[in-house]
């Protein structure tokens, strides 16, 4: 990020989440979640009040350009802090087909992948 000719860390601050709440379900739409799905979960939960029913969204833990995962414990760990909700997650994108295999481990039903084209039912 650029600001008055210096190079600056992106904050990501520009990045907006989606909270819908539609007869009774509550639904996070994270685009790319650059600040942790688990951080934008808590954050949409304080502002609801409530847990997600559906969370939808590329979890950012696959870089296309590096091609490059986040560390395997890490990913373990993030699916562990998901797994503490009853909420159903669908992740596309960033996310990493590899990372998916290791979230579904701790996950199993609760979590499924979107590929382009993909309709659910909520």
């Amino acid at each position: 990020m650029k600001i008055n000719k210096e190079y600056l860390k992106d904050t990501f601050n520009h990045e907006q989440n989606l909270i819908i709440n539609d007869d009774g379900k509550n639904i996070l739409v994270a685009g790319c979640a650059h600040k942790g799905i688990t951080n934008i979960l808590s954050v949409g939960e304080n502002i609801c009040n409530e847990f997600f029913d559906y969370v939808i969204g590329g979890f950012h833990l696959f870089n296309p350009v590096s091609k490059k995962y986040e560390d395997n414990e890490l990913i373990t760990s993030i699916g562990f802090e998901l797994n503490k909700r009853k909420t159903k997650y669908y992740t596309c994108h960033c996310t990493g087909t590899n990372a998916f295999k290791i979230l579904k481990e701790t996950l199993k039903d609760k979590i499924n992948y979107l590929s382009a084209g993909t309709t659910i039912e909520l």
